[in-house]
């Protein structure tokens, strides 16, 4: 079985904002493949809105604000390690992108 792969940690922010977008586009545009997400993907949706939020306010410069950013990215990125195992078992290595 194929291993599912992101690249995650060689994307920019956006580019990962942009890049869990699309994968939770993708697995609600598959319903009856992705039947019960885990994470589910109001938490997804949730997170990659609150990176977006930080991001924005980080770019306005200040070391609370980046600790704030990294600590929400790492929310993300915790979600979508799950979510990536879980499309694994799913869907046999396959995401459907």
């Amino acid at each position: 079985m194929a291993k599912v792969k992101l690249g995650w940690s060689q994307l920019t922010i956006p580019q990962k904002i942009v890049k869990a977008n699309s994968v939770s586009t993708t697995m609600a545009g598959h319903p009856g493949t992705y039947v019960t997400p885990d994470p589910p993907l109001a938490d997804l949706d949730q997170a990659i809105s609150n990176l977006g939020a930080a991001e924005s306010e980080a770019i306005k410069g200040g070391t609370d604000r980046t600790v704030t950013r990294n600590a929400v990215l790492n929310i993300l990125t915790a979600l979508m390690s799950r979510l990536v195992d879980y499309v694994q078992l799913t869907s046999a290595g396959v995401l459907s992108h």
